[in-house]
């Protein structure tokens, strides 16, 4: 989760103190774009690797 702060591709989340602290809807909203019923099914979304985006 560290990698996808720092590159702007994972859910959003809230800095408390030093913590790192994501509400349980953000997490689920974030983890369902990638979600398939099949392998041949292309889904409505895609979660992005855990790198920057390539241009």
């Amino acid at each position: 989760m560290e990698k996808h702060r720092l590159h702007g591709t994972g859910p959003r989340y809230r800095k408390s103190g030093g913590r790192v602290v994501y509400a349980v809807e953000e997490l689920k909203s974030w983890a369902d774009q990638g979600l398939r019923t099949s392998t041949s099914d292309p889904g409505t979304g895609t979660v992005r690797p855990a790198h920057p985006a390539r241009r």
